[in-house]
């Protein structure tokens, strides 16, 4: 599987962190040839959320650019789970 899989439990709830072994910076680096790699990703995201029990309610994030809170440069979403959201997001 092309994706490095971390896991973790955070205060909110489950976290899980899928980052694709190919080196990507931000989601604007990614190119068309990336595509199945990108899809790939969500459905990590699916069985993780599947295997931790909370594959009913989840949100996935992607944060693209410091001006949009990413801090590590490397292509990356996060699943979070385990309580109610609002929207939209703060």
């Amino acid at each position: 599987m092309p994706c490095i899989q971390g896991y973790q439990s955070a205060g909110a709830g489950p976290y899980s962190h899928h980052s694709p072994k190919k080196k990507i910076p931000q989601l604007n680096d990614a190119a068309a040839a990336d595509q199945a790699l990108l899809g790939q990703l969500m459905l990590v995201a699916q069985k993780v959320a599947d295997r931790e029990g909370v594959a009913d309610a989840f949100r996935l994030v992607l944060n693209n650019g410091a001006g949009a809170g990413q801090e590590i440069f490397h292509l990356h979403f996060h699943l979070l789970a385990g309580r109610s959201f609002t929207w939209p997001p703060g």
